[in-house]
């Protein structure tokens, strides 16, 4: 979900390129290498493969990050000078862990890049 909610961020204007830093639950990856995925999953998968270009990440990591139960995630854009600060005060005031994940771009020839 976290790819398909880039994807309609960008609009088709810019790339978003998403960090190495997402936060996985611990087994996620062992349940995906066990084949414990859902279907809505791989009908995500299917739906931003002609969007997406993976230059790093592997057929499991590419299932996580199109993991329709991925609920609760929070994008939010801001210019990239303020975006540091925003994740400490986030964090600070709430508790939770807010990460910086990717940034938009100019247009290239994908509109989300995995790195």
């Amino acid at each position: 979900m976290l790819l398909f909610n880039l994807f309609n961020s960008c609009n088709g204007l810019g790339d978003t390129r998403p960090a190495r830093c997402l936060c996985i639950l611990p087994g996620v990856e062992s349940l995906v290498r066990q084949g414990v995925i859902p279907g809505g999953t791989k009908d995500n998968a299917d739906f931003t493969q002609p969007f997406v270009k993976y230059v790093t990440s592997n057929e499991i990591k590419k299932m996580i990050l199109n993991d329709v139960q991925t609920s609760g995630w929070l994008l939010i854009s801001m210019l990239a000078d303020q975006a540091q600060s925003y994740c400490e005060l986030l964090e600070e005031q709430s508790g939770q862990r807010a990460v910086i994940v990717g940034r938009i771009t100019e247009k290239s020839e994908a509109t989300v890049i995995v790195q």
